[in-house]
C-alpha cells in the first residue's frame, strides 16, 4: 500500500484530504470519513456543501436503513439519521454485506459491501461482489450497480474443509470438557499436569489436548 501511495495510484481519502473533479462544467467533492471507534460522531458525516454541483461522502462504518448496533456494542448508523445532511450521495464501507443502493429522503446510499469475499461467513459465500458506477450532470445523477465476474463460492473456498474444520472443533471441545471435570473429582492436580503425566498418549495430542485447555482458560 505505501508503494501504491507514493506511486501516486491511491490518494489518501479522510479528514482534510479531499478529491475533487470537475469535467464539462459538472464539479463533484468527495470527502472521507475513517473508522473512528464503535461509537460515531454523525457529525463529521454531515460536511458542508460548498460551490460543487455534487457532494459524496465515503464512511468507513456500519450502516444500514434501519440503524441499530452490532452486537450491542458498534453503532450502526441509520439513512434516517443523515437526511439532513448536505451530501447528495453517501457510500458505506466496513460492512461486507451487500445492502444494495437505497433512495431516500432526496439522497442515495451505495452499501453494496466488499470488492472481495475475503471469509468464509454466510454474507461472504452467498454474495456477488459488485462495484457501482456513478455518472454525474449538472442537476442530477445516476449510480448504477455492476456485479463482478467472480467463480462461484463452491470453488473458490474449500467448504467442505470448513464443515471438516467447525465439526472437529467442537467434538475436541466436549472431549476436553468431559476429561477436565472427569480428571478434576478425581484429584486436586492440575489438569494440564495430569494430562502430561498420561501415559501411552502420543505427543502430538498431549499438546494439542493442553493447548486447547489454555485456549477454554480451564
Amino acid at each position: 500500500m505505501g508503494v501504491l501511495f507514493e506511486a501516486g495510484i491511491f490518494r489518501p481519502l479522510y479528514d482534510h484530504h479531499e478529491a475533487f473533479f470537475e469535467e464539462d462544467g459538472v464539479s463533484v467533492r468527495v470527502v472521507g470519513v475513517p473508522y473512528h471507534g464503535s461509537q460515531y460522531d454523525i457529525e463529521r458525516l454531515k460536511v458542508k456543501k460548498g460551490s460543487e454541483d455534487h457532494l459524496i461522502v465515503i464512511a468507513h462504518l456500519y450502516a444500514s436503513e434501519s440503524g441499530g448496533s452490532m452486537y450491542g456494542n458498534e453503532e450502526i448508523i441509520g439513512y434516517n439519521d443523515l437526511l439532513d445532511a448536505d451530501a447528495d450521495l453517501f457510500c458505506f464501507s466496513h460492512w461486507h454485506k451487500d445492502q444494495g443502493i437505497v433512495e431516500k429522503g432526496g439522497k442515495v446510499f451505495v452499501n453494496i459491501g466488499s470488492l472481495t469475499r475475503g471469509s468464509l461467513s454466510e454474507e461472504e459465500v452467498d454474495r456477488t461482489p459488485a462495484c457501482a458506477v456513478m455518472s454525474f450532470v449538472k442537476t442530477r445523477f445516476q449510480v448504477k450497480k455492476i456485479p463482478l465476474s467472480v467463480k462461484p463460492a463452491g470453488e473458490v473456498f474449500d467448504l467442505v474443509g470448513k464443515i471438516k474444520t467447525e465439526k472437529r472443533a467442537a467434538v475436541m471441545e466436549e472431549f476436553m470438557t468431559t476429561l477436565h471435570k472427569e480428571l478434576s473429582a478425581q484429584t486436586s492436580v492440575e489438569v494440564q499436569d495430569q494430562i502430561a503425566r498420561l501415559e501411552g498418549l502420543p505427543e502430538r495430542v498431549r499438546e494439542k489436548a493442553i493447548l486447547y485447555l489454555e485456549q477454554a482458560k480451564i
